[in-house]
């Protein structure tokens, strides 16, 4: 919908260019950076040290440039959230400090609760144990004793989420357990 209007498709293409100039990335950096935007669903991997959680904020900032110049255009859109996983909460602390350090102004600690989603500015709630103090005023028990429904909600949909994970995994076993069955059933070949 950006693109059917040229100034924000302008401006689009500027703070983007803008963005990845102040970045500096790398190249290969740069072309996960292209993939994580091309694409619904991306993964970066590598080593430590690559430059995945930098990658990773720069992303999350081109998301949020691109979410921001969507609701322009069209006013009636949400705020869709930007999803960040990790397998360790130090690597999702240092991510998100990362991207508020990044972006100030777009996530005040103390900043109005309601209404962020029908248009206010963006939100950051740290689901989970934040270990990392600069967190604290994200985390979900302080916005939680701050009366959010905001929060209320994403921990009734992270309890949700939680049991598929569960069921998944159930599923998962029983299927091992079935095709381990199987192979004594039909022999290995004897």
């Amino acid at each position: 919908e950006i693109r059917q209007n040229e100034t924000l498709a302008t401006q689009l293409r500027r703070e983007l260019a803008d963005l990845v100039a102040s970045a500096t990335l790398d190249q290969g950096q740069l072309v996960n950076f292209v993939d994580g935007l091309l694409n619904a669903v991306h993964l970066t991997q590598g080593p430590p040290g690559t430059g995945k959680s930098y990658l990773g904020v720069v992303v999350a900032r081109a998301l949020i440039i691109i979410r921001r110049l969507w609701k322009v255009q069209n006013p009636s859109v949400a705020s869709a959230p930007i999803l960040v996983l990790s397998y360790k909460n130090h690597a999702t602390d240092e991510f998100l400090a990362d991207l508020v350090k990044a972006e100030p102004g777009l996530f005040p600690p103390n900043g109005p609760v309601r209404g962020w989603r029908g248009g206010g500015g963006a939100r950051l709630v740290r689901m989970g144990k934040a270990g990392d103090p600069r967190l604290l005023p994200y985390s979900e028990s302080t916005l939680a004793c701050r009366g959010d429904p905001d929060v209320a909600q994403c921990e009734t949909e992270l309890r949700r989420l939680q049991g598929l994970r569960a069921a998944c995994h159930r599923v998962c076993k029983a299927a091992m357990l079935f095709a381990s069955h199987q192979l004594d059933m039909f022999g290995s070949g004897e």
